[in-house]
């Protein structure tokens, strides 16, 4: 009822700050393509606050991250997606296999000046893999099992699986190596 008053006087631009922040996950999911085909239909200019990164990608035809009161990213949905300038911004996406540069190059995965992000998927369990670690948990998905791996080499870092081997159990040991297309190094950060 909120959203009809306040287009009824047909805004040319509308501010929105969590609206669909008190709904349940399978509403949000629903009303997320009608409000992106009404705003689309109304021609408004939205401005949409949200926390939810589902949200944000469902309706935005440009995406702007905040840190600290500033903006450090600002580019289509599918752009952040593929390429998250900062760990902020990875981590703001839900990525947790986000490493500092010292991190990472003693992994021995080469240089990141600004850090990185290896995506879930670009880890793969393979027996002859270079590094070794325990698994701490096995999360099924539904579509995909999510195993995180306490490296013997220091960090814990997760691996999308499409099904889980069920040999893979927390507790076990598992070889790991990395599909370097889903490696994303970040820039240095700029100093002031």
């Amino acid at each position: 009822m909120a959203l009809a008053r306040a287009l009824a006087p047909e805004p040319g631009v509308l501010l929105l700050d969590e609206p669909m922040g008190s709904l349940d996950r399978s509403l949000r999911d629903r009303l997320i393509p009608e409000l992106s085909a009404l705003f689309r239909r109304l021609g408004t200019t939205v401005v949409y606050v949200t926390h939810d990164q589902t949200e944000a990608m469902g309706l935005a035809d440009r995406v702007a991250v905040m840190e600290a009161g500033r903006f450090v990213q600002v580019a289509t949905p599918a752009q952040v997606w593929a390429h998250p300038e900062t760990a902020t911004v990875a981590r703001l996406l839900g990525f947790t296999n986000v490493f500092d540069a010292a991190t990472f190059e003693a992994l021995g995965l080469g240089p990141a000046p600004g850090g990185a992000l290896v995506r879930p998927e670009a880890v793969r369990l393979d027996r002859s893999g270079e590094w070794r670690g325990e698994v701490v948990a096995v999360v099924f998905r539904g579509d995909h099992s999510l195993v995180t791996v306490r490296l013997d080499a220091g960090p814990e870092l997760d691996a999308a699986v499409p099904t889980a081997d069920p040999d893979v159990t927390p507790g076990g040991v598992v070889g790991l190596s990395f599909d370097e297309a889903g490696v994303v190094r970040f820039p240095a950060a700029p100093t002031s």
